[in-house]
């Protein structure tokens, strides 16, 4: 038996009971420490905790730099570390191991015969990667601002040839009509899922959606509470009701600033109304900054160069800048 399948047997044997919802099939029962903002910082503050278990340190060492530490390998291979945290990577910045996507950071971009943009990736980058999102954010000169208006998977990947293509169409997701900020946080099979911060009922929190390929349609399953200051999530769905307020959330910039200083800035605020619908709709005419974006399997991310999509009248024209 193999590593992979010892462990989902051991797994299996420690769960006795287990619930979870449609679109939580591949939970186990079981739950983990995963930080978001992937920081060396978050794994030295993790690493100095006496109660965490050193095996559990280890493990999540090399879910976030790809290897084992040395204190891990002398684990498997029977011995007792000297230490009580692997002090191989204390110190140590993210990438260092198998998975540096730093390296896809400004990946040329080039423009095709039919006006899409696309990257063209080898094999061996393909290996730094789990997964190629689009990052889209709209430029207004005249307000001197760059809103940003989040990620998506919406691109056209050939994992064979390395080549991965926009799919801009000049629309994005919506809140009924209402732009908003869209992070994807799981591609699965038959569906991806969203989350979008607001603020409901002047509570900060975090909309969770669903497309589904079959249907080509949005849902929306609520909200939960934003991260709270000792960085846990809250379990609790929040239904949305008719009477509810929404005020929507970007992070923005500005043009003019040279360190590119962002800030979260409120938007517009609306009624949730009888039925909240998110859905792709037009972005209209403007300057729009698009990103290919490259997402490693420890969630490090690295940007492409910058496609340009230039919308007037409805019509989309595309630049490269490499």
């Amino acid at each position: 038996m193999g590593e992979a399948q010892t462990l989902d047997h051991a797994l299996k044997l420690a769960v006795t009971y287990n619930v979870h919802g449609a679109y939580r099939k591949w939970s186990t029962g079981l739950s983990c420490f995963y930080p978001y903002s992937n920081q060396a910082s978050d794994l030295r503050n993790y690493m100095s905790q006496k109660a965490a278990p050193l095996p559990q340190k280890c493990l999540y060492s090399y879910f976030m730099y790809g290897q084992m530490p040395q204190e891990g390998r002398q684990l498997l291979a029977g011995e007792k570390p000297a230490v009580l945290f692997p002090a191989s990577v204390i110190d140590e910045k993210p990438g260092f191991g198998i998975f540096n996507v730093s390296a896809l950071e400004d990946t040329p971009v080039h423009v095709d015969n039919d006006g899409s943009a696309f990257v063209e990736l080898t094999q061996k980058q393909m290996d730094q990667i789990s997964s190629v999102r689009c990052h889209l954010a709209y430029v207004s000169e005249e307000d001197d601002v760059i809103i940003d208006l989040g990620s998506d998977a919406n691109i056209i990947a050939d994992w064979d040839t390395g080549i991965m293509k926009d799919n801009f169409d000049g629309t994005w997701p919506m809140l009924n009509g209402h732009p908003v900020y869209v992070d994807i946080t799981a591609e699965k099979d038959g569906y991806n899922m969203y989350s979008i911060p607001i603020i409901l009922n002047g509570v900060r929190c975090n909309l969770q959606a669903i497309y589904h390929f079959d249907t080509e349609r949005y849902y929306i399953l609520g909200a939960r509470k934003a991260i709270d200051e000792n960085g846990m999530g809250d379990r609790n769905l929040i239904k949305i009701k008719p009477e509810d307020t929404i005020t929507t959330i970007h992070n923005a910039s500005m043009l003019s600033d040279p360190g590119g200083t962002i800030y979260s800035v409120d938007v517009e605020t609306f009624k949730a109304g009888k039925h909240l619908i998110m859905s792709d709709e037009e972005t209209g005419d403007g300057f729009y900054a698009y990103f290919f974006e490259f997402v490693s399997p420890n969630n490090e991310t690295a940007l492409s160069n910058l496609v340009e999509f230039t919308i007037k009248n409805g019509e989309i024209t595309t630049t490269a800048h490499n």
